[in-house]
């Protein structure tokens, strides 16, 4: 059973409460710990040239598509979603991408789907026959 939202802030409190208690910190200490913090985020936080990459490599990715299937209104489409597009990634997390079709293509069958996949894994990897 699902907890309702009430119940959930309050378990969060609570489980925070505990950490306090396990964790004593210094009040003292805390100027310190935030400078370390920021620094921290400031080093971890992508830069331009990340999102940068991380746009040139959609946009490749849809040339490729467009190569593969033609510039014809069906072709599929190479999105970024996930952490990149709700900008919380950093440098070293992955790029999680879909492939779309139009929606004039209508549903496509798993075959379908998984054809379009090894096209691209085609793409990336020949084979050497």
């Amino acid at each position: 059973m699902a907890l309702g939202r009430t119940d959930l802030l309050n378990e969060a409190k609570k489980l925070e409460l505990q950490g306090l208690e396990k964790y004593k910190i210094d009040p003292a200490c805390m100027p310190k710990l935030d400078k370390l913090l920021h620094d921290v985020f400031a080093i971890r936080r992508p830069k331009p040239i990340d999102y940068h990459n991380r746009r040139d490599l959609i946009r490749i990715f849809n040339a490729i598509s467009k190569e593969l299937y033609g510039n014809f209104g069906n072709s599929p489409v190479v999105e970024g979603y996930g952490s990149f597009v709700m900008d919380l990634f950093s440098v070293r997390s992955d790029l999680d991408l879909s492939v779309n079709f139009n929606n004039s293509v209508g549903n496509l069958s798993r075959d379908m789907k998984i054809k379009t996949l090894r096209k691209f894994a085609k793409k990336f990897f020949p084979t050497s026959k």
